[in-house]
């Protein structure tokens, strides 16, 4: 915000100042544009950073999905009972990642505000620069003027001046011809071999001093005209010839202090065609980031959402297939104890069945006993 601030007090400079080294005003003002383009390009180079730093999260995003991939047959391969553990682990992974990509995509968002709030920023400095460029050509053309028409009748000043105003509230049918001068003799043209020869297409404007040339003929006719009357006055000849003299050579320092504002005016036009340019690639290529961002993160949701739909339903059947066990194994616990029952009753008819086997033997031998003894009576 200081360097938007610095701009801001570029458009404060005062019209009619003058720096305390003889710098004329509107050559200060020049250079608080230089600054503010440096300012633009600063930003663009900030702008440049979000960029790299987006590439490098497409890179991480490009190893999250091969890393889904991998995951995606490794689940594929996985057919044991035990893997449900791991798969579990598997989903609670992807779903780490899928909040990072979130998190990717919030900051990406931060990132977009950012670079809007830069844009909106450039855009209205772009706006300033134009607004002071215009209002130094209009002070330039002011300060001419008026130093043209301190030298020159009353009338005539008056007259000129209605005439500017007139081309000012109408610049575009004055400035579009090239052959219309005014009487003061300044005109501002389009220089053609400039213009074919620029890689921007800009357009430099060219003040011509037609109106000197005239002026000087027609002070020299009328000087011619006028000898014999200014033959007795020898001071106001000096005085007209020290005149003349003194508006030729501020004529030669306003040439060379415009030469120097419209080289600097090109300048900073040609860096500004170059920032627009650039941010215009980097607005672009963000958006396309953007764009392929969000058709990752859609492409992952969705692989993410079939996942899980896949482990649910892998879930549910595992769920269904251990009630089914669960099932079997309690009408297996029920058959072996109604089992360990017969057994217990078998066990015990068994024994009764012995105790009255012995029972009858021990009757047989008593009865073979018996026998033997009345046999042998």
């Amino acid at each position: 915000m200081e360097d938007s601030d610095d701009c801001i007090d570029c458009k404060e400079q005062p019209e009619y100042s003058a720096a305390s080294d003889g710098v004329p005003w509107y050559v200060a003002v020049l250079h608080e544009k230089e600054k503010c383009v440096l300012i633009l390009e600063d930003k663009v180079k900030i702008l440049s950073q979000f960029e790299a730093e987006s590439k490098r999260k497409d890179g991480i995003i490009a190893n999250l999905q091969k890393e889904v991939a991998e995951l995606i047959e490794e689940l594929n391969k996985s057919s044991d009972s035990n893997s449900l553990k791991t798969q579990a682990q598997a989903t609670v992974t992807m779903q780490e990642k899928v909040n990072k990509l979130k998190e990717m995509e919030s900051d990406n968002k931060r990132k977009d505000g950012i670079i809007a709030k830069l844009r909106d920023e450039v855009w209205q400095q772009g706006l300033q620069i134009s607004h002071l460029r215009f209002e130094s050509s209009i002070s330039i053309t002011d300060t001419m003027l008026d130093e043209s028409f301190s030298v020159m009748p009353r009338d005539y000043v008056w007259e000129s001046k209605s005439e500017l105003s007139e081309i000012i509230e109408h610049p575009s049918g004055e400035l579009n011809t090239q052959e219309n001068f005014d009487q003061v003799g300044i005109q501002f043209v389009v220089n053609p071999a400039d213009e074919d020869a620029s890689d921007h297409d800009e357009e430099e404007y060219e003040m011509v001093d037609h109106g000197a040339e005239t002026r000087e003929s027609e002070f020299f006719d009328s000087e011619e005209a006028s000898d014999h009357e200014l033959e007795g006055k020898p001071e106001e000849l000096t005085k007209l010839i020290y005149q003349n003299e003194s508006l030729k050579k501020k004529l030669k320092e306003m040439r060379q202090h415009y030469n120097m504002s419209r080289g600097a005016i090109i300048s900073i036009n040609r860096s500004k065609s170059l920032a627009e340019a650039q941010l215009q690639t980097t607005e672009a290529n963000m958006e396309r980031l953007q764009k392929e961002l969000k058709e990752r993160c859609y492409q992952l949701h969705d692989m993410s959402n079939k996942l899980v739909a896949e482990l649910q339903s892998e879930l549910t059947m595992k769920t269904e297939e251990t009630v089914k066990m669960k099932t079997e194994i309690d009408l297996l616990r029920l058959h072996d104890a109604a089992e360990d029952v017969r057994k217990k009753q078998l066990e015990s008819d068994y024994d009764s069945v012995t105790a009255e086997g012995k029972l009858m033997q021990r009757e047989l031998q008593d009865l073979q006993i018996a026998l033997k003894f009345t046999g042998t009576r």
